[in-house]
């Protein structure tokens, strides 16, 4: 006798034949005078497997942003939209922003892949370098939400630091920022070189007070990632910095050199 059962108002019946896939009986239905076979059991552990996948791509993305939200309250900007870009967002308009994005992503694999970086993106204004930094940290938080990751404006920094000597509040924060600074998994160091001087024009050394605070973290970055943003070149900033300090910037950055000398300044003509 064939078994037969009614699902949402259509009968269906128990066929003899058994699934290839699972071995179990397959169920049979009628349409328009044509029998039709199927396993429910492959249907059902398909609809279980699918289920399943999305429940981990909605934690993977809980996940993410988490992680996102940690970097951002944990860093230090003047201007929160920096956050709000990603890789994608970097124009690739000429060589030199082609081979900028291609070994931005060499850094952020061999970062994820526990070694230590140092990416030095330095060259001319609006070639989309804090962009390049920022899209970097996010596609290593993609990979592993696990790691600290953070973004230190550091003109701004030292204003706070400054501001912070008649400020016992602003101090207590600003040296928390310093002490995570000092063990992020990955730092991003923006426009080093912005506080030495007064206009687009590089004038002066930079100041005991910011070697010290410069010094300080790098001492504790010599074996962490880190990337630096700059519009000065490599001359300049032994100029600015010391030897010291280039000797630990330049640790860990064979092959994650970037240097903009002809891209366009995005800023003043927008890419389309």
């Amino acid at each position: 006798m064939i078994e037969t059962f009614t699902q949402y108002g259509k009968l269906f019946y128990q066929s003899d034949q058994q699934c290839d896939t699972c071995g179990e009986y397959m169920t049979g239905k009628k349409v328009e005078g044509m029998e039709k076979l199927f396993c429910s059991h492959c249907i059902s552990n398909k609809k279980q497997e699918e289920e399943e996948e999305q429940r981990k791509e909605w934690t993977e993305k809980a996940y993410q942003l988490k992680a996102v939200n940690r970097m951002k309250g944990s860093s230090l900007v003047k201007d929160k939209e920096i956050f709000q870009r990603n890789l994608r967002d970097f124009k690739v308009v000429d060589k030199e922003t082609e081979n900028g994005l291609n070994i931005a992503r060499q850094a952020v694999l061999a970062i994820n892949d526990g070694q230590t970086a140092h990416v030095i993106l330095n060259g001319v204004a609006g070639a989309g370098k804090t962009t390049l930094a920022m899209g970097m940290l996010k596609e290593i938080l993609k990979l592993d939400v696990n790691k600290h990751c953070m973004f230190l404006d550091y003109q701004f920094f030292l204003e706070e630091r400054r501001a912070g000597f008649n400020d016992s509040y602003l101090d207590k924060t600003v040296n928390k920022i310093a002490k995570d600074a000092a063990k992020a998994n990955v730092l991003v160091i923006d426009d080093l070189g912005a506080e030495t001087s007064s206009s687009e024009k590089y004038k002066q050394t930079a100041s005991d007070f910011t070697i010290r605070e410069l010094n300080s973290i790098l001492q504790a970055r010599e074996n962490r990632s880190t990337i630096i943003t700059t519009n000065l070149d490599g001359a300049k900033l032994r100029q600015a910095y010391g030897e010291r300090i280039i000797s630990r910037i330049l640790a860990h950055s064979k092959g994650y050199t970037v240097t903009f000398k002809e891209t366009v300044d995005k800023r003043q003509r927008p890419v389309k």
